[in-house]
């Protein structure tokens, strides 16, 4: 799902990024400037290895795209992401505003 904020401004939805959140992104017409959604990474089911790679690909191949990410991505992979990403990804929770 995509969300038109303005009419240059596009923010993919990847409600739970079964297809893979890299996937989503490449097939993404528009600039990327947020995603908002859960990146179907569950605790335990990826290294510590993988998902800094994950994380170095997306900060390197997005740099100025802000990463929300919820529900389906685990405390864990949180962490090990956020350790790579910074400030370029954040939690986001019900109640969270996003400006």
């Amino acid at each position: 799902m995509m969300i038109s904020v303005t009419n240059w401004l596009y923010i993919p939805m990847a409600f739970c990024a079964h297809s893979g959140l890299e996937n989503i992104l490449a097939a993404c017409p528009y600039p990327v400037k947020s995603v908002v959604g859960g990146f179907h990474l569950l605790d335990g089911q990826e290294s510590e290895e993988e998902l800094q790679a994950l994380a170095k690909r997306l900060k390197e191949n997005y740099s100025s795209t802000q990463f929300y990410t919820s529900h389906c991505t685990g405390d864990d992979v949180f962490e090990v992401m956020k350790g790579v990403m910074g400030e370029q990804l954040q939690a986001f929770r019900c109640g969270t505003i996003i400006i």
